[in-house]
């Protein structure tokens, strides 16, 4: 898994678990594979709304998302893994960056390089993600004519009711628990907009019982940010914010396979700075990846490489009828190690 990144977390079977099972945990280190993977390029640019996202406990999934390495740590955590991952692609989009040549948007080169920290506790998780990305000349600093530099933080946390107050609600149905999370973004970016966000999200996490995993998070969601071209800070409208994070594995392929992904929507949050409307928003990514580590290396869930797709509607809530360059189509590789 490598990514751009996403993580929620482990309903109370895998939050409440001890090492009884360790088939279980196998499970909730698996779960948490794709957040390790998707915290980067869900955290990405100036406005981008919060995207990490946990995934639930696969309690008979036994396909590795993440380093199998993974410690089991002894006392507080049930478990805790990091991983570096890299992101490259040429196709990426700013809201307001075109010309006559590219009217839909100048394609965009951005690097990113992200680290990220998830963990599981006996009540609940917590998901890290900080990226550092850096643009080419077409998404340029201001003032400079070199390449935009951003850092983008994302923080999640969940708590499992089922494993707080001992009982015994989920599974049910369709879905294997649900959970409550809270988290925020911050970033900075020195264009001559100069992001400066805080998102705080909160809402309830519903984890479904498939294959893999599917996560849906429903939202409360603030947004503050700065606009350097008219000089002054926002508090934006609150709004409704969606986030579904996924991983199936694809066993029929005889290859350690799996696809994994996210999908955002942000409802419209009033207007910006500039006086106009923002619309709803919609943030879709989903890879293709292969445990390289257990191919080349014999190291299940060490060293992931991933080819995939990212489309942003409405990037950042700017309407792309009004605003050249809010629709983003990119294809990128990335690559994440574990430890």
């Amino acid at each position: 898994m490598t990514s751009p990144d996403t993580v929620a977390i482990y309903g109370s079977e895998g939050i409440g678990m001890t090492h009884r099972n360790s088939k279980l945990v196998r499970g909730v280190v698996a779960a948490a594979g794709f957040a390790l993977a998707s915290g980067s390029v869900l955290a990405q640019t100036e406005t981008d709304p919060a995207r990490a996202v946990a995934p639930a406990p696969l309690k008979d999934q036994t396909a590795p998302a993440v380093n199998v390495a993974a410690q089991q740590a002894p006392g507080f955590f049930l478990f805790q893994d990091n991983s570096i991952g890299y992101r490259f692609g040429t196709e990426f989009k700013e809201p307001a960056i075109s010309n006559a040549k590219n009217p839909s948007g100048i394609p965009i080169t951005k690097n990113t390089i992200s680290f990220t920290h998830v963990d599981a506790f006996k009540y609940g998780s917590n998901f890290i993600n900080l990226d550092y990305l850096k643009s080419d000349h077409n998404d340029p600093q201001e003032k400079s004519g070199s390449g935009a530099e951003e850092l983008y933080f994302v923080y999640r946390g969940q708590l499992a009711p089922d494993a707080i107050f001992g009982t015994k609600l989920f599974p049910a149905g369709p879905l294997r628990d649900i959970t409550f999370e809270a988290g925020f973004d911050h970033n900075t970016k020195n264009t001559s907009f100069g992001s400066y966000k805080w998102l705080v999200v909160a809402g309830p996490n519903f984890h479904f019982d498939v294959p893999g995993f599917l996560n849906i998070g429903v939202h409360y969601a603030q947004e503050w940010n700065h606009n350097g071209i008219v000089g002054k800070y926002i508090q934006f409208q609150p709004t409704l914010e969606i986030e579904a994070v996924y991983q199936f594995p694809l066993p029929f392929t005889g290859l350690p396979l799996r696809i994994e992904g996210f999908t955002n929507l942000v409802t419209p949050k009033g207007r910006d700075l500039f006086g106009v409307k923002t619309a709803t928003e919609i943030l879709s990514q989903t890879r293709l990846t292969l445990d390289l580590g257990d191919v080349v290396l014999n190291k299940k869930q060490f060293l992931d490489l991933s080819i995939g797709f990212q489309y942003w509607w409405n990037k950042f809530g700017s309407d792309h009828t009004k605003t050249k360059g809010s629709i983003e189509n990119a294809p990128f590789i990335a690559t994440t190690v574990h430890f």
